[in-house]
Parts: C-alpha cells; structure tokens; sequence
C-alpha cells in the first residue's frame, strides 16, 4: 500500500511518533552551491526544492543574540568583513562559499562578559523576559570561579 502525504501530515505523524509514507526531507544548500547548479541546467526560476523532490518546510528563527551592532568595515570585490549581533568580526568570501573566517570577537574576558550582562538583561527584561543560559555547552576554558560569578550576576540582574 502506498501512502502520499503532505509535508505538513508527515511531520506532524513523526512528532506523534506514528508511521508515514517516509522520513521528511529537507537540506539547506550553500549559495555558491546554488550558483553551481545553474551552470549545471537548473533554470533560475525554478524551485531547487521542488526540482529536487524534497519538502518544503518553514523555519521560525528567533533572535537569541546578544543584539551587536552590525557594521560593514571593509568591503572589496573579493570579500566583506562585517561585525555580527553576536559580537564577532568575521570575514566572508564573496566567489567562494565556506564558513567566514572570525577575526575577533568582543567578549574575551570576565570583565567584558560583566559588561555584556549588564547591557543584555534589562533589555531583555523590558522586552518580556529570558531564561539564562548559554548558547552552547559551558567550554573547559571557563573556570568554575567564573561561571559561579557569571551566575551570581545574572541573578542579581535578573531579578524583577
């Protein structure tokens, strides 16, 4: 027996932990890689999702950054380095697609995490609130005195 469903059923059957017709599809090609199957015969106006075959699925990001300021410090026909709401300065390739390169990034020491907390937490009070936590796991380079002082702070700073 085959089954045919959409999208929408199909995923909503493997949230349930239920059978569907198969396992949702779904993949997020690079730029460059776009540019590529252009020169290799896909049209420009059509779909790579549908020429494909795979579902079309919707995301629902959410700003979870600490909300830098974005800024263009050099730009050339070659690359772009920009800073990130995440604190970070980055350089990016413009004719070849791979993960930027980090040049720097803001926050290097507990004085400046002090800092990035007290900017953060009441901007996110006024905007409805957050829940503490990092983004990743903790990393071996924090010290258990720092990520005790790092809680402290966001207790005191949390409170309503």
């Amino acid at each position: 027996m085959t089954i045919t469903m959409t999208t929408n059923e199909r995923i909503r059957r493997m949230f349930e932990h239920r059978e569907a017709d198969r396992i949702p599809i779904t993949d997020s090609p690079w730029r460059t890689t776009i540019e590529r199957w252009h020169r290799e015969g896909l049209s420009p106006n059509q779909s790579w999702v549908d020429y494909c075959g795979i579902d079309h699925v919707e995301r629902i990001r959410v700003d979870n950054s600490p909300r830098f300021p974005e800024l263009v410090i050099e730009e050339t026909e070659e690359y772009k380095i920009y800073t990130t709401k995440w604190g970070a300065t980055q350089k990016e390739w413009k004719h070849v697609q791979s993960s930027s390169e980090f040049l720097d990034v803001t926050i290097t020491d507990p004085e400046a995490i002090t800092m990035e907390m007290q900017r953060l937490i009441p901007v996110l009070k006024e905007s409805g609130g957050y829940i503490f936590s990092s983004d990743h796991s903790v990393p071996p380079s924090v010290s258990l005195a720092d990520f005790r002082r790092i809680i402290a702070l966001a207790k005191t700073l949390g409170t309503y």
